[in-house]
């Protein structure tokens, strides 16, 4: 199923991403595909959805994941703008759409960051988890991160600078429902994690924060690793751990370790994989011709 979501979700992008606004070609995409398949999967398996959600989890459980996934956000952006940069510069230019969108910031907050974390989070953290941790449990983890990570490919927006950021995002939110056994829980992590940009991105706030974290005085490429940004960077991420230590202490010592019994995949489960892999080397192979066709360093920086 993963495999069929990530050919399906570069087909559509690929047709249709030069004439739709990016976030609501997101918010398709992830209706249709993530959502459409989820529910296909459920169906022909016979599968119950709270076999995938789990646990109820309690009120300052949810809110401690959406706090995680606020405070994750510049540490991520941290991520994505630094590899984005050192490849601008060592290959070329990279030509991205960004968040650009006529819309108001109430429709983006609904589609950018509400809908579209809901929808991964069902079949990231739900259908896929569930599956992974069939092995172990932290194995499941580390598999979902990844497959997360790689799944950033299909935004139609960072290529590969955006690998090593939604890794870290995946990796937190999956330990979420590991320490959790609540889906929902992770969930909340990637929806704290994408209201933050069309929160701020349209607002005078955004342009405060772009002003603070790259002075005047500084090039972007020195305001990256200057102290304003470090420091925000090291704040968030502390925060982001006290709060995953909060939900790791939060679960009842007498709780059992697994609600209900992990499937484990099928003997052949690599070769979607499998497929997938070779469709990772051929978009990076398709970015890397995309930035040796701009090879001076006229895109800038990306910027929250």
């Amino acid at each position: 199923m993963y495999f069929l979501i990530t050919v399906a979700s570069f087909a559509l992008i690929l047709l249709l991403v030069t004439n739709v606004e990016t976030p609501l070609l997101r918010m398709l995409a992830a209706l249709f595909m993530v959502g459409g398949f989820s529910i296909c999967a459920m169906i022909i398996t016979g599968t119950r959805p709270e076999q995938f959600i789990g646990r109820r989890p309690r009120l300052f459980q949810l809110g401690l994941g959406l706090i995680i996934g606020v405070a994750l956000w510049l540490p991520a952006w941290w991520l994505i703008i630094v590899p984005y940069t050192t490849l601008n510069t060592l290959i070329g230019a990279l030509p991205l759409s960004g968040l650009t969108s006529s819309a108001d910031r109430i429709a983006l907050l609904i589609q950018f960051g509400i809908v579209v974390p809901l929808l991964h989070s069902f079949l990231f953290l739900g259908i896929i988890y569930r599956a992974a941790v069939g092995w172990k449990q932290l194995t499941g983890v580390l598999i979902v991160a990844t497959l997360y990570g790689l799944f950033s490919l299909f935004s139609a927006e960072f290529g590969f600078s955006g690998i090593v950021a939604y890794f870290v995002i995946g990796f937190v939110a999956a330990l979420s429902v590991y320490f959790t056994q609540s889906m929902w829980v992770g969930a909340m992590v990637l929806v704290g994690f994408s209201i933050v940009r069309p929160l701020i991105g349209q607002a005078e706030l955004g342009a405060k924060l772009q002003t603070f974290l790259f002075p005047v005085e500084l090039t972007p490429d020195a305001a990256l690793f200057g102290g304003r940004f470090l420091l925000l960077v090291l704040i968030g991420t502390f925060i982001a751990f006290l709060c995953l230590q909060g939900l790791r202490l939060s679960v009842e010592k007498d709780a059992e370790p697994v609600p209900f019994p992990a499937s484990k995949p099928g003997r052949w489960w690599w070769i979607p994989l499998l497929l997938v892999l070779i469709l990772v080397i051929i978009i990076g192979w398709g970015e890397i011709g995309l930035r040796l066709g701009t090879p001076s360093f006229s895109n800038g920086l990306i910027t929250p």
